[in-house]
């Protein structure tokens, strides 16, 4: 008896889907009347408010305007065009959470790595996905695309190590050179022929401190 009543009802619920279809399809598009004379005025909707507004007022030859005539059946009202309850998922946990009437609509936030995660237990649950025509073709895209991503970023480190050891090497070869420029300085220094003359006492010299010791010695005796 259940088997049979909700037969009845996946019946009556295709069938009320399909007159929301038809609806639709003579649903006319609401827009400000403006809209089609004016460039400037955006294609949207948007209630008069004129005070002597025909539009408002409903006279005949107007657009039409919104009304409760062209609302859907109440038991097909806000669904998905699949006959499932759209209901927005985030984690692993609502996405296990949902019923047989419910469907998953993968929110926008969602990063690649997470999308890929649900789209692998959707696929092992058999969890009908809203927003992915192909749920194996999708899941196989972000697969390949996550994979190329992660190889750039591994690419990019790899250089980016490459030159710190560049950098490294520069660094080492310049303090070598400025070592080795020191030696050399320093040895110029040494082997320069003003330096041995700076060390050793000239004769002029000698002569000066020997004359002045004796000046010394003579000033000493006389008093």
């Amino acid at each position: 008896m259940a088997s049979t009543t909700k037969q009845g009802t996946g019946q009556q619920r295709e069938r009320l889907l399909a007159v929301r279809a038809a609806l639709k399809k003579r649903k006319p598009a609401f827009v400000t009347p403006d809209a089609k004379v004016t460039p400037a005025v955006k294609k949207r909707w948007r209630y008069p408010q004129g005070r002597r507004s025909a539009f408002r007022e409903g006279q005949g030859g107007r657009p039409a305007r919104p009304s409760p005539g062209y609302r859907s059946p109440r038991a097909v009202r806000g669904l998905h065009p699949s006959g499932l309850e759209a209901v927005v998922v985030h984690t692993a946990a609502q996405l296990e959470a949902l019923t047989p009437e419910q469907g998953a609509l993968f929110a926008g936030t969602l990063g690649q790595k997470a999308r890929v995660q649900l789209l692998r237990l959707a696929q092992q649950k058999s969890i009908p996905v809203l927003n992915a025509r192909d749920v194996a073709k999708t899941l196989r895209e972000l697969e390949e695309a996550f994979a190329q991503r992660k190889k750039r970023k591994g690419e990019k480190l790899k250089e980016k190590g490459q030159k710190a050891a560049e950098r490294e090497k520069n660094k080492a070869s310049e303090k070598k050179s400025e070592k080795s420029n020191e030696k050399a300085e320093g040895a110029e220094a040494v082997n320069a022929p003003g330096a041995v003359a700076e060390e050793a006492p000239s004769e002029l010299e000698k002569k000066r401190e020997e004359e002045r010791k004796m000046m010394e010695q003579t000033i000493t005796k006389r008093q």
